[in-house]
C-alpha cells in the first residue's frame, strides 16, 4: 500500500454507510485511502479531485466514484455544496460477491446512465435531509439501485496480480485497524499488534510504517482521546 494515511470511516447505523452533505470553500483534503468506496456528487460549485496521476475537475451535477483503497485528494476551487457517500468494504463484499476482482471505471461515460445515477444520488440526499418515517428503507433501496447501475454499466475486472497484492495488504491490515479502533485507550504492544497480522514484530514494524495505515489511524484515535479526556498517557505502539 502506498505511504499515505488511512482514513477511519465512521458509518451511520440504520443506513450502514457514511452519508453527508457539506459546504466547502477552498478546503483541501490531502492524499489518503480507505477500504470504503467513495462517491462524490457536486450540488454547487466545483472540486478538484486528484486520484493517482489523474486530476479531475468536477462541476455542479458531476459525480465521481473512488474505488476501494485508491489514494485520492480533493480541493474545492469555489464555494461548493458537496454530497459524500462512503460505502463500507464489508457491505460491498456482502452485496457484490465478486467485488474483490472488480473495479468501476468511467473512461466511457453514458449520459443516460449518468442521469440515472445523478437522480439516485440527489434522491438519497433529499431523503437523508428530510428523514421521513421509515426513510431508511427507501434509502437502502436507492443504494442497491446505485450499485446495480454501476455493476451493469461501469464494472471492469482488475489485473489479477495487482488485485491479489492489494487484497493481501487490506486483509492483513484489517484486524490491526479494528483492534486499534476498539483499544485505542489502552497500551498496545508491538508484539500484540504483530500477532494480529501474523507477522514477527521486526517485520511488522517495517510493514506498519511503510503502509502508514495503522500508524495514522492509531495517532488519530489517540489524539482524539487525549483531547476529549485531557489524558497524556503514552502508548507502547
Amino acid at each position: 500500500m502506498p505511504q499515505f494515511p488511512h482514513e477511519e470511516v465512521a458509518f451511520e447505523s440504520g443506513i450502514n454507510v457514511r452519508f453527508t452533505i457539506y459546504n466547502s470553500n477552498n478546503d483541501y483534503i490531502p492524499e489518503h485511502w480507505h477500504r470504503s468506496m467513495e462517491v462524490i456528487y457536486i450540488y454547487e460549485g466545483s472540486m478538484e479531485l486528484i486520484e493517482g496521476q489523474r486530476v479531475l475537475l468536477l462541476h455542479a451535477g458531476d459525480y465521481h466514484v473512488v474505488n476501494s483503497a485508491a489514494v485520492h485528494a480533493t480541493r474545492t476551487t469555489t464555494p461548493s455544496r458537496v454530497l459524500l457517500l462512503q460505502i463500507p468494504y464489508a457491505f460491498l463484499i456482502g452485496a457484490i460477491p465478486e467485488y474483490e476482482s472488480i473495479r468501476f471505471l468511467f473512461s466511457r461515460r453514458d449520459s443516460s446512465v449518468d442521469a440515472q445515477i445523478q437522480e439516485i444520488l440527489t434522491s438519497m440526499g433529499d431523503l437523508y435531509t428530510k428523514k421521513p418515517q421509515s426513510y431508511t428503507l427507501r434509502f437502502s433501496g436507492l443504494l442497491y439501485d446505485f450499485l446495480y447501475i454501476l455493476m451493469t454499466h461501469y464494472k471492469v475486472t482488475v489485473d489479477n496480480t495487482s488485485r491479489i497484492q492489494s487484497q493481501k495488504n487490506l486483509h492483513r491490515l484489517e484486524p490491526v485497524i479494528q483492534y486499534i479502533q476498539s483499544h485505542y485507550t489502552e497500551a498496545i504492544s508491538l508484539e500484540n499488534a504483530a500477532s494480529l497480522a501474523h507477522l514477527n514484530p521486526e517485520y511488522f514494524c517495517r510493514f506498519f510504517r511503510a503502509s502508514d495505515a495503522c500508524l495514522q489511524g492509531f495517532k488519530r484515535h489517540r489524539s482524539e482521546h487525549q483531547r476529549n479526556t485531557g489524558s497524556t498517557r503514552s502508548h507502547e505502539l
